[in-house]
This record gives structure tokens, C-alpha cells and sequence, in this order.
């Protein structure tokens, strides 16, 4: 069947008709595989590895380890006074500002990287950035409301707010792929994972673990370079600069990982509740 954007578009919008095939699907004993989902997160990453790790290197990493090196040289000047409090927090404030949006333009690349791949094609380095570009702003409204919502579930006993990640964990894919608005990318998000919510905690377990450890990498390494007492002094005065490119490089490779596997994971539910997605999927980026 040719998936064109319009008929896309329709399947997306037709609840009734939706529900049904979504039970047609999972009548056929097919579940969600987390294997899949690795196998096409690692497939993805590896037909594509240019552009996707440059994305994330030129745009995350690198924007990132600037900042805060910056924000490092500014410790002196507030003890002194020459900085006064204010302006040091508007500084802050704007760093984190630049890093929410470039992250946004990231994320929004990867997702457009990942699906091109997931496809068997390749999107080039332009077609990614034109695609974060294009679809950051709602990326920010659900990463505002979603967050959110989740810190306020948080807040409300944990489970609350795992259930509601887990809910919108493919909200970012939606946003991209599907082009809802900010609530009815989060809707659309909740319809996919229902049902499946068990092997997405177990697959975000998986995900989490390979970022904790490849956290401790870094600091193991430093600690190997410094030992720890140099390190705990190198922290007072500031992280070093070496720390903080290996910071980068590690955050390069996390990041790809990281905004792949919620990609492969849209593609297995959509695959699960609606059978196979099409052959022209990429026209939806057109």
C-alpha cells in the first residue's frame, strides 16, 4: 500500500477505525520485541553514522561543553563582585535556553534520521536540520507540557509520573513524523503505548542503564588521570577542560543512542497496532 501524507493523515485521525485494526494486529500474537527495537536502533545508527553522530556532536555536545566551560569562567569574577548575581543567573538562564533549543534541533534531526534509515534510505545532513528546524517549536510544547505532567507526577507518589512517561514516550517521533499539535501529539503518543507498557519500562531500563555506565566511564577515567584527590580539587577550581571534552564525546554517542531507540520504538508500536507502515513514509518529511 502506497502511504502517502494524505492518506497517513487519515489513518491517524480515524479513532474508531484505528481501535479495530489495532485489534486485528494483536490478534495475530505479535508483541512488541525489544529486540527489534535495539536491532533497528543499531541498524539505523550504523547506515548512517556521519551524519547522525555530526548532529549530535555539532549541535549538542560541542554547543554544550562551550557553555559550560563559559559559565566556568564565571565563578571567579562572582566571588570578587566584578559579576554581579543577576547577571550571572541571566547568563545562566540564556545558556540554558540555547541548550533546550539546540537540543530540540537534535532531537528533531535524529528522529528524521532515524525513520529515513528505518526505510532502508539515508537522509543527508540538510534534510535533518531542515526537519529540526521546521518542527522545534512544537517539540518545545510538548517537552514543556509533558514535562510537566510528569513532574507533577512525580510528585505525586513516582508512579504516577512513570506511567506518565511511559505514556508519551514516543511523543517526540509523533511530533516529527505525524505533525499533530502539542496535545494531540501527546494523545496520539498514549494511543500507541497503551498496551505496552511493560517492555517499554523494560526497554527504558536497558537505555538507562547504558547511560549511567557510560557516565561512570567518563568518571572513571578521569579518576584514573587525576586520581581522586587531584579530581576533587580540579572540581573546586573548575572541571578541566579535558574532563569536559570527554563529557562531549561520550554525550555524542548517548545522544544518538537515546534519540534512536524512542524512534525504533514508534516504528514497533505502529507496526504492532497498524501493521506495516508503507514504502513512502519519508514523503510525510517532503
Amino acid at each position: 500500500m502506497l502511504w502517502t501524507g494524505t492518506n497517513l493523515r487519515a489513518s491517524l485521525c480515524a479513532g474508531t477505525k484505528g481501535t479495530v485494526m489495532a485489534a486485528e494486529y494483536n490478534q495475530t500474537g505479535r508483541s512488541v520485541s525489544i529486540g527489534r527495537i535495539l536491532s533497528r536502533t543499531f541498524s539505523a545508527i550504523g547506515s548512517n553514522p556521519g551524519v547522525m553522530l555530526t548532529i549530535a556532536f555539532v549541535f549538542g555536545a560541542l554547543p554544550s561543553t562551550a557553555i559550560s566551560y563559559y559559565q566556568q569562567t564565571l565563578a571567579e569574577p562572582l566571588r570578587t563582585g566584578a559579576l554581579r548575581p543577576r547577571d550571572y543567573f541571566i547568563i545562566l538562564a540564556l545558556s540554558a535556553l540555547a541548550n533546550m533549543v539546540l537540543n530540540l534541533i537534535v532531537q528533531g534531526g535524529l528522529v528524521r534520521a532515524t525513520m529515513t534509515a528505518a526505510e532502508g534510505d539515508r537522509a543527508t545532513l540538510g534534510e535533518c536540520l531542515g526537519t529540526g528546524l521546521r518542527r522545534a517549536l512544537p517539540l518545545l510544547g510538548v517537552a514543556i507540557l509533558g514535562g510537566l505532567g510528569i513532574s507533577l507526577g512525580f510528585l505525586l507518589l513516582i508512579v504516577p509520573g512513570v506511567i506518565l512517561y511511559l505514556m508519551w514516550s514516543v511523543v517526540g517521533p509523533v511530533v516529527v513524523v505525524e505533525r499533530h499539535g502539542v496535545i494531540g501529539s501527546l494523545s496520539r503518543s498514549s494511543e500507541l503505548t497503551s498496551g505496552a507498557k511493560g517492555s517499554i519500562f523494560a526497554l527504558m531500563l536497558i537505555v538507562w542503564v547504558v547511560l549511567i555506565g557510560a557516565t561512570m566511564v567518563s568518571g572513571a577515567a578521569m579518576v584514573a588521570i587525576y586520581g581522586v584527590q587531584g579530581l576533587a580539587r580540579a572540581v573546586q577550581d573548575g572541571l578541566p577542560i579535558a574532563f569536559l571534552i570527554v563529557q562531549g564525546l561520550i554525550a555524542t554517542v548517548t545522544t544518538v543512542f537515546a534519540s534512536a531507540i524512542p524512534t525504533a520504538l514508534y516504528v514497533e508500536l505502529r507496526e504492532w497496532k497498524e501493521g506495516a507502515i508503507g514504502e513512502s513514509l519519508s514523503d510525510i518529511f517532503a
